[in-house]
């Protein structure tokens, strides 16, 4: 499956912000799986193609920034995790309300 606009714009900001040598392998994710938790969600990737496997990378990245969904009141946070060397999982948080089944209007902000 295709990544969503929210997806590769999302993945763009928070590597770019903490992990930027490995920005060029989101042009090579396609999602394998979606997963609404009711709270959050979960987005398993795999790749289209070969890529550099990055041993040094950390067990995960996010903290970077902030995200307001419409339809949740308190805002939304987001994991993302390494495997391998390699982008593996993303796991989508709202801080109390129900997860929207789709991501329609949204903000991605900076924090550090």
């Amino acid at each position: 499956m295709q990544l969503t606009t929210f997806e590769t714009e999302l993945l763009t900001l928070v590597l770019g912000n903490e992990w930027p040598q490995i920005l060029g392998h989101v042009e090579l994710l396609e999602v394998t799986s979606r997963e609404n938790t009711g709270s959050g969600a979960y987005i398993h990737f795999g790749y289209r193609a070969e890529v550099l496997r990055r041993p040094n990378l950390p067990n995960n990245v996010g903290s970077s920034v902030a995200l307001k969904i419409d339809g949740l009141k308190g805002g939304a946070g987001c994991v993302l995790f390494f495997k391998d060397g390699k982008i593996d999982l993303l796991e989508l948080f709202s801080y109390g309300d129900s997860w929207p089944n789709e991501i329609k209007g949204y903000k991605i902000t900076t924090i550090r």
